[in-house]
């Protein structure tokens, strides 16, 4: 977990002093929409970890070790979306447990996945 802790903090160094989640998935579910038709099956999430913090004032959800965010336009600490139009969303809980829904372009597959898990602050 210390590893985890330094790792965000030199990918996020202008962030290490505002509020900042660490959101880890750890169940999922795909849906494929594509040439062969639409299929659902459990998708393997584990790789895909999100940061959620207060960059400046406005509350932005990355994927840990990229610098874009995937979803800019937080309504609040509880609800995100992508300001350039739809791409999922992203939901936090008191408890701590998160909720997020993606798109994913693979070759002429549309995938729309569906993650749940646990936010730690950090």
């Amino acid at each position: 977990m210390l590893r985890v802790i330094l790792l965000l903090l030199a990918a996020f160094p202008c962030v290490a002093l505002a509020d900042t989640y660490l959101c880890v998935p750890e169940a999922g579910a795909l849906v494929a929409d594509g040439p062969k038709g639409i299929s659902a099956s459990l998708a393997d999430v584990a790789t895909h970890k999100f940061v959620m913090t207060n960059e400046r004032g406005a509350w932005v959800v990355k994927e840990l070790g990229k610098d874009f965010a995937i979803f800019d336009h937080c309504e609040s600490v509880y609800f995100c979306e992508n300001s350039k139009g739809f791409a999922g969303a992203f939901w936090r809980q008191d408890d701590g447990i998160f909720g997020v829904v993606w798109t994913l372009k693979d070759g002429n597959v549309n995938n729309l996945v569906s993650a749940k898990g646990k936010c730690s602050k950090l």
